[in-house]
């Protein structure tokens, strides 16, 4: 068997048994968008790490160095949203081949300094290191967040209504764009500048942990297919997601008619959209509303349900149902 057979997250599952031998130093690790770690009776600890690779997930002819530093920071960040946290600290460690241009590197840390600074991150340390051909980043961010707000993949109940904070499919389509080398104007700049530009929704993951409100939720980096399947295995429940309610923006719709394409395939399976997909309470839908609404300045958007029975499935308008089949990245498989 090779490791391409079992992909990413068999992967993840396969090295992720026996990690924890203290229990008392941590609440959650491997399997959730950042470890959870106590620091005292109210507050916990975020820790989370990713990685960034040349061509892997970006060509370094395709992207700009500030906007290498912004992004590299951004998709963590998301993580710390991702558990309705505040970023505190952030680690870089980078490979760098020596015929990088400086000034792709000054622009590089310009960017990270910038978004850091946007949202009060220290940066607080990390390596240097020599690599043979491409560049490789690695970035750790340290959170914050009180005991009784931190949201987990493994609080879905039956009945929950499941949302998202943000349209889908853009950076898909943002890719595409980029590796089939389109002109960048209207609609394609735009795509392509979500791709390479994602916002974290901090302010928004903090506005839905504090409500009390929400019962689980991650950031959507895989793509929705793929994602939704981490909240409903962690809750051991399934989900009922409904076509014509999955949000998608004016520019993916505009040129997805154009190219001939679905764009509720770049919603479901093109990742990196940075969105957060969370699940409310039934009855506190309206009422969560009411709070967003009034703290981020416009809606999220419902998509559907958590159900009892553990399958997962994708309502078309017409009532039709059909297994949703998890197809988004995997690291291994593609």
């Amino acid at each position: 068997m090779k490791l391409r057979d079992i992909g990413e997250f068999g992967f993840i599952n396969r090295i992720g048994k026996n990690c924890i031998n203290n229990r008392e130093k941590i609440i959650t690790g491997i399997g959730d968008d950042a470890a959870v770690i106590p620091v005292d009776k109210d507050m916990l600890l975020l820790v989370t790490t990713d990685m960034l690779i040349e061509n892997i997930h970006f060509k370094r002819e395709s992207i700009t160095g500030k906007e290498l530093g912004h992004k590299s920071i951004a998709v963590n960040l998301s993580d710390i949203a991702a558990m309705g946290g505040i970023p505190e600290n952030a680690f870089i460690a980078v490979g760098i081949p020596g015929n990088v241009d400086l000034d792709f590197l000054d622009g590089f840390y310009r960017g990270i300094k910038e978004i850091c600074k946007r949202w009060k991150v220290n940066i607080s340390g990390g390596d240097t290191t020599s690599s043979i051909t491409d560049i490789v980043i690695c970035v750790t961010v340290t959170g914050a967040v009180k005991k009784n707000e931190v949201l987990l993949r493994s609080g879905a109940l039956p009945g929950d209504i499941i949302a998202v904070t943000g349209y889908l499919g853009d950076s898909g389509a943002g890719l595409r764009i980029i590796l089939e080398k389109l002109p960048l104007k209207g609609n394609s700049e735009y795509l392509r500048n979500r791709h390479i530009l994602p916002e974290p929704c901090l302010k928004e993951g903090r506005v839905l942990a504090s409500s009390g409100f929400v019962t689980s939720m991650l950031d959507i980096s895989d793509g929705l297919s793929s994602d939704i399947f981490r909240i409903l295995e962690q809750s051991s429940c399934g989900a009922r997601i409904f076509e014509e309610k999955i949000p998608l923006s004016v520019e993916l719709v505009d040129y997805s008619k154009k190219k001939g394409k679905n764009p509720l395939e770049f919603a479901l399976n093109g990742g990196e959209d940075y969105a957060l997909l969370f699940t409310i309470k039934r009855d506190k839908v309206d009422e969560l509303k009411s709070i967003y609404k009034r703290e981020i300045g416009r809606d999220f958007f419902e998509i559907g349900e958590i159900a009892e029975t553990e399958e997962c499935k994708l309502i078309s308008s017409s009532g039709r149902e059909k297994q949703l089949k998890r197809e988004g990245w995997d690291h291994f498989r593609k």
